[in-house]
């Protein structure tokens, strides 16, 4: 097959791997060029080697070409893993040893949201809202600064993360008239935690939840210190910080120094404390929050929720506010002309008894329309709608809420 060709061809080799192996070719040169005395006498002294011994020569000399690290598994052991299905990130990781690092939302399992282990806390809250140094204070002039703590949650780790931090709550408003005033049960406030809408003298079914109007606290810290962020909860809000830990607070009106202002409710006792008399609009709340650790920051979701009423000649109205309302606007079904006989508040929670102002914002309707515009909701708990003293015909009203569902 090869007569005629010329097989002179040369592979090029590198320097480097040349003198590596020449000093093995010398070896076996003057061994070759060593006079032959018998059977292989001096080349193979003790007789032709067998393929073993031929076989760990050949592993000696490229013996120190390998990383001595490297084992071979043995081929009769069990794998531990099954070899033909793939390794989650978590072994890969385990196995090449490096740090396991929090999952991303595409390496979870469907169904799974990545969030560590949450806390939760839920308290009674009393609290009076109009201010505490004449009955005539209204509720809009009495600062919210004092607290009571809920829950605090850290980093396990000390690497700042997501936190996710809720706050739920129900709210009954009742006006009391300078007598001592207990507390309402536990029992009692989730039996009334619906509302109706109001027209005059009469309430509709109970179908709005009732919100509570104290506000939350949040306390971040991380590499700039302690920072607070305060916000109102109308029945329910969540808001997500990045730090190395949160505590969360609910704040309420301190009242010029009445203790029973605003104090969390020992259920224990059983309400057998001395009680001061009140006088003014006071709030009964369930107050719960929970903290929980997530992967990603979440989309805070909005949606919109009409609440529709018929207001008959003359009559006060009442109409409830949605929990997690953040903004409203108010349309007139009947004409600029009928808007314009009406005048609409945001309101604490007054039914009509107390004798301070409770209202802590107009919506206003705009000059010649029949709408308002979309305002932001003060913290308050209903829209009240009051005729102008013109006897208008009955008119239709609807209030359009953007509410946060979280």
């Amino acid at each position: 097959m090869s007569r005629g060709r010329k097989l002179t061809k040369k592979t090029a080799v590198s320097g480097a791997a040349q003198a590596q192996v020449q000093p093995h070719i010398d070896a076996i040169a003057d061994q070759v060029m060593m006079p032959q005395t018998g059977n292989f006498g001096i080349l193979y002294p003790d007789g032709r080697p067998n393929i073993r011994q031929v076989r760990d020569v050949e592993r000696s000399m490229v013996q120190h070409l390998q990383d001595p690290r490297v084992r071979l598994h043995n081929p009769y052991a069990r794998a531990p893993v099954d070899r033909t299905e793939p390794q989650s990130r978590e072994a890969k990781n385990q196995a090449f040893g490096f740090q396991v690092q929090p999952d991303r939302i595409i390496d979870l399992p469907p169904g799974d949201s990545g969030a560590g282990k949450s806390v939760y806390m839920r308290r009674q809250v009393f609290s009076r809202l109009n201010g505490g140094n004449s009955v005539l204070d209204p509720v809009a002039g009495n600062p919210f600064d004092q607290v009571i703590g809920m829950a605090t949650y850290v980093s396990s780790d000390c690497r700042p993360r997501f936190w996710h931090i809720s706050f739920f709550g129900i709210g009954v408003q009742r006006v009391v008239n300078n007598v001592p005033t207990l507390p309402l049960t536990q029992s009692q406030i989730l039996s009334r935690q619906l509302r109706p809408n109001t027209i005059g003298v009469t309430d509709s079914a109970d179908y709005v939840p009732a919100v509570s109007v104290l506000q939350g606290r949040i306390m971040a810290f991380d590499e700039s210190g302690q920072r607070f962020y305060d916000t109102d909860i109308i029945g329910n809000r969540s808001l997500d910080i990045y730090a190395w830990g949160v505590t969360a607070f609910i704040l309420g009106p301190s009242n010029a120094g009445t203790d029973q202002g605003f104090y969390e409710v020992n259920t224990g006792s059983g309400g057998n404390l001395p009680q001061q008399p009140l006088e003014g609009i006071v709030e009964d709340a369930l107050i719960g929050m929970r903290i929980v650790p997530i992967v990603i920051n979440s989309t805070q979701n909005t949606e919109n929720r009409t609440n529709t009423i018929v207001v008959p000649n003359n009559a006060l109205s009442r109409v409830p506010i949605p929990p997690g309302t953040l903004r409203v606007q108010a349309i007139c079904q009947d004409g600029p002309a009928a808007a314009a006989t009406f005048t609409l508040r945001f309101d604490v929670g007054n039914d009509g008894t107390a004798a301070m102002r409770t209202d802590v914002g107009i919506l206003d309707i705009n000059p010649g329309q029949s709408r308002s515009d979309i305002v932001l909701v003060p913290n308050s708990s209903q829209i009240v709608i009051e005729p102008s003293g013109q006897s208008p015909a009955a008119t239709g009203w609807s209030f359009i809420f953007e509410v946060e569902p979280q």
